[in-house]
């Protein structure tokens, strides 16, 4: 049956209206509620008059609860000020006794002689709302106490905090040292008890308010010789709190209605429609679940308190369609409320702090009162609240809200430091009103620590019990509660056995910060992939800020420093493809990352790792046997116009190798200047290096000895030993017989019968001069990597020493010559022992461009010399991964198990490459991925992407081809790193080393 609502409210609308009363339209309303019908039709005469006798009883204690409030307010004033002036101190302000407490202290803001308190003054006092009359409708303040916090907040007293305040220092030197900003009514320091010496802290009243900003503004400025600090005190933080509080109209806390018991016929604007009477409403929102049946609760938003407190003062227990509603307030605590600051700053503005301890467990007191809370699992909601705000400083380990009249929550943190760290931004901050504050407590030693947090248990929650009568002491209910919180914290708790500082990760936690850590390094250089990646530039933190422009994945996780555990595994597994192969870095490291991504959305789906490794390692096996098309682009974007030209000089070098794989033969000199089509192919060696003055320029039949010796004057080589001579005469005699020595060197130099002398160190002029009287080209201060080379190809070795010619091996070349490459003379060796040697000279026009040729460069030499050692190659432009993706895909579909799923994730993983090149390229990558994979199920295997005409095309038309061995090898690696990730289950960081006390 069908009913109109609106016309059945419209009789309780204009009672509430005309009578704003709730006996008025009970006495008047007839419900019928014949077989669980609410809704009669207006015309039904069966309609009967129901007013019961718990509603009668509800009013009638709302209007004693009232009178009792008037009542409580017409007290005369005569009694507010004869309470005033007995409480010597109002309360919440503490005294001297505090100071070694960790906490400030003020003095009374009624003090003698300071304020008077006139009648007039009490006539304009209001009553405060404090927030326990917030969360009910009857308000359980003692009146004393309500009128005690009026006049702390009504007196204007304007007090700063003075710290570092030197010893010499007197109350009239503050007085009159702050008398420049303003008229001080008071100074006083601050002095110890027993010793009668000055604590360096004291406090400055003045008149009027605007003198506090002027002497917070004079922080640092120096009073004795010693820069003082100065802050508002807590007792004018705590009334600018209070003041904030209770005037800014944002505050929603106290105009949010909790009503329950509602009909579910009734709708939001059935609801509105009854409680828009008391005032304007913000919002409604009925409760439903999740088949949209309301749930018989509704949370009213009014924009004014006071229309929320009129209305639960008006329709609670109002009957409703035959259903008495309750209403209570509602404190919604907001979470720019959740830590309310005092100051800007995060850090504690307390002087005494707490003694720094190593504990890494915190107790916060004063968070709330049981009593006020009303809401449902509301130690749940402010443990997580809390925790949100304690996740700035570190991992939270375990929070417990313990219920206790003190309001405390017991908090764990993974390591002392962020313990340290929330304990010094959240002691004295605010918490929905609350001033909180924050102690160390000691760390639970081990397992007999459960049996004494049980006992406490018990103690606490038998004195809760017993608050709540004997039966419920009995019944060991709140007791129990404590017990179970207790049992349940130590029997998850594992005794740690590591190091202090060390930190742990386990489970869920170290899975997910390792597939964070590697995920983030795919990301970083996935956009590098392809023929049309894109670049980037990594610069040095050092002084001079020197750049490289690249592309190569190797030379890019080579350059950063990254912390994450998981993405150093991924970095290595890169160094290890570029050290086996020479290329593919950048691949390897995107498949791994995209493999783990897929194993991270699997765990999500409650799939064992183990599963996933073995359904991977099926995979991997099947893709490796479906390898048979595979190439990809390896040339750098900067080479990508001259790409024919250096594909031809590489196969050059690459063929003089007669089949070595060894590229120490190709050495790759880079000179500024030209374009890249300048750069040449030379045979036989070039050192970057001159022949030395005087010296043969053209040596043909070249006896070369390659050393690594000092060939300067023979000083005396002990560091900071000195000479002494009586005349000149022995200096003379000293310096001829350091050349006499060098002349001995050099006669054993020339007994080796050489007629070129190669040294990686400096050559001075008188040994020079002796090689050239002796007919020795003699060439000083050669790099180390190219003596080294330089020894490989003319077959000879690097001495140091020249007792024993016969035993010294050598270097032999044709002919010595000096040439002349761009605007520099280098020496050129050619016909050397190792016919295979050559050397390529790369031109252009920056140092970043020759430095990005040279990497592109090598990496082809790479491949081109495994394709030569195995010269099986594939197809490339995606044509290779789209087909091991097919080929995992029908495998997969016969496999049994949840092995099929990781298969699948794997072959996924695969069409990721060609789609990220896609994507790199500027093209429709979901359009080039559905024609491939439409290509590559007609059987067409060989199409691939033509990423210069943004479409599929065949490979084998095109000449794509790649070396088998990089493929296979890329497919290995990023296989095994993904595994090797997935079987991690705990993260542990030793502990730092620190440096020994007893060691200067």
């Amino acid at each position: 049956m069908d009913f109109d609502v609106d016309e059945l409210l419209d009789a309780p609308l204009k009672q509430i209206t005309n009578n704003n009363s709730v006996d008025n339209y009970n006495k008047e309303n007839k419900i019928n509620e014949e077989n669980h019908n609410p809704f009669p039709s207006k015309d039904d005469s069966r309609m009967t008059e129901s007013i019961s006798e718990s509603v009668k009883d509800d009013l009638s204690e709302i209007s004693k609860r009232e009178n009792k409030d008037e009542r409580r307010d017409r007290r005369s004033k005569k009694d507010i000020v004869q309470e005033i002036e007995v409480a010597e101190i109002i309360p919440g302000i503490e005294s001297d006794a505090g100071l070694g407490k960790g906490k400030e202290i003020d003095q009374g803001i009624v003090e003698e002689g300071d304020l008077a308190l006139k009648k007039k003054d009490v006539a304009g006092l209001e009553t405060d709302v404090s927030r326990r009359e917030s969360r009910s409708p009857s308000p359980v303040m003692s009146a004393v106490d309500r009128d005690k916090r009026t006049v702390r907040s009504l007196l204007k007293i304007q007090k700063v905090f003075v710290m570092q305040v030197a010893q010499k220092m007197r109350s009239p030197d503050l007085y009159e040292f702050f008398g420049k900003v303003g008229k001080v009514r008071s100074a006083r320091l601050v002095y110890d008890k027993i010793s009668k010496r000055s604590k360096g802290v004291g406090y400055i009243e003045f008149y009027d308010e605007q003198s506090v900003p002027k002497a917070v503004g004079m922080t640092g400025q120096k009073l004795g010789g010693i820069p003082v600090i100065v802050q508002p005190s807590e007792a004018e933080k705590n009334r600018i709190v209070d003041e904030a509080s209770f005037n800014d109209e944002r505050v929603t806390v106290f105009s949010r209605l909790h009503v329950s018991n509602i009909h579910p016929s009734l709708r939001e604007a059935d609801i509105r429609k009854v409680f828009e009477q008391m005032g304007y409403i913000e919002d409604v929102s009925l409760i439903k679940d999740f088949e949209g049946v309301s749930k018989g609760v509704a949370f009213i938003q009014y924009k004014r308190p006071d229309d929320a407190k009129k209305a639960l003062q008006t329709l609670h227990n109002f009957d409703l369609l035959g259903r008495q509603v309750r209403i209570v307030i509602k404190v919604k605590r907001l979470k720019f409320e959740l830590m309310n600051k005092m100051l800007e700053s995060r850090e504690s503005t307390s002087l005494f702090t707490v003694q720094p301890t190593t504990s890494t467990c915190i107790l916060l007191t004063n968070m709330y009162d049981p009593e006020e809370e009303t809401e449902e699992n509301w130690d749940v909601e402010i443990g997580n609240d809390v925790k949100d705000e304690c996740l700035n400083y570190g991992l939270v380990k375990h929070v417990h809200v313990t219920k206790s009249v003190n309001g405390e929550v017991y908090m764990m943190f993974d390591t002392s430091s962020s313990a340290s760290k929330a304990l010094k931004s959240l002691n004295n901050r605010f918490f929905a009103g609350r001033k909180i504050s924050v102690t160390y407590i000691p760390e639970p030693a081990g397992r007999h620590d459960l049996w004494n947090s049980v006992f406490a248990g018990f103690m606490t929650g038998g004195i809760l019990a017993y608050k709540s009568g004997p039966k419920a002491m009995l019944m060991g209910g709140a007791g129990f509660a404590a017990f179970s919180t207790a049992i349940d914290y130590y029997m998850n708790r594992e005794t740690s056995i590591l190091q202090r500082e060390a930190t742990e990760e386990r489970a869920e936690n170290a899975r997910l910060n390792s597939f964070v850590g590697a995920i983030a390094v795919g990301d970083l250089v996935k956009s590098t992939l392809g023929p049309k990646g894109m670049d980037k530039i990594l610069q040095s933190m050092s002084g001079q800020g020197d750049i490289q422009v690249t592309n190569d994945g190797a030379t890019i996780l080579k350059s950063i420093h990254l912390d994450n555990p998981a993405a150093k595994v991924l970095v290595n597994i890169s160094k290890v493809q570029d050290d086996e192969v020479g290329d593919g870095t950048t691949s390897v490291c995107v498949l791994a990352s995209e493999l783990l991504r897929g194993a991270e959305d699997l765990i999500n789906r409650k799939i064992h790792p183990q599963t996933i490794i073995e359904g991977f390692r099926l995979a991997t096996g099947v893709a490796r046997e479906a390898l048979e098309a595979r190439a990809t682009d390896n040339g750098s974007k900067v080479l990508s116009q001259d790409k024919d030209y250096f594909a031809k000089l590489a196969v050059e070098a690459v063929l003089r190798l007669k089949g070595s794989t060894d590229l120490e033969h190709i050495q790759i000199i880079k000179k500024v200047g030209g374009r890249l089509v300048d750069s040449y192919l030379d045979e036989g060696f070039i050192l970057n290096k001159k022949i030395g003055v005087n010296q043969p320029k053209r040596i043909e039949n070249a006896k070369i000895l390659i050393a690594n010796t000092p060939m300067d004057t023979d000083k005396i080589k002990i560091f900071g030993a000195r000479v002494k001579v009586e005349a000149t005469g022995k200096l003379a005699e000293l310096e001829k017989a350091e050349k006499e020595k060098m002349k001995n060197k050099v006669e054993k130099i020339k007994k080796h019968e050489i007629n070129c002398f190669v040294n990686r160190q400096l050559i001075y002029n008188y040994p020079e001069q002796l090689f050239a009287d002796s007919g020795i080209a003699a060439i000083e201060h050669a790099d180390f990597d190219g003596i080294e080379r330089l020894a490989l190809v003319t077959g000879g070795e690097i001495v140091s020493t020249f007792d024993h010619p016969e035993l010294v091996k050598l270097g032999h070349c044709k002919l010595i010559e000096e040439v002349l490459i761009g605007e520099e003379k280098m020496i050129k060796f050619s016909g050397v022992a190792a016919g295979e040697a050559c050397t390529i000279v790369l031109r252009g026009s920056t140092q970043q461009l020759l430095d990005e040729a040279e990497r592109s460069l090598h990496d082809a030499l790479c491949v081109l010399s495994q394709t030569v050692k195995e010269p099986k190659t594939v197809l490339g432009g995606g044509s290779a991964e789209m087909l091991m993706a097919k080929a995992i895909d029908d495998v997969a579909r016969v496999t049994p198990g949840k092995k099929a799923i990781a298969m699948e994730s794997f072959s996924h993983a695969l069409r990721q490459l060609p789609t990220i090149i896609a994507d790199n390229a500027g093209y429709d990558s979901s359009e080039l991925i559905a024609k491939l994979k439409a290509a590559h199920n007609e059987g067409k295997y060989s199409f691939g992407l033509d990423m210069y005409n943004g479409d599929v095309a065949d490979m084998i038309q095109l000449g794509v081809t790649e070396s088998l061995k990089l493929k296979r090898q890329v497919l290995l690696s990023a296989s095994e790193a993904a595994e090797m990730i997935l079987r991690v289950d705990d993260i542990i960081r030793c502990a730092p080393r620190k440096r020994d006390q007893g060691c200067h």
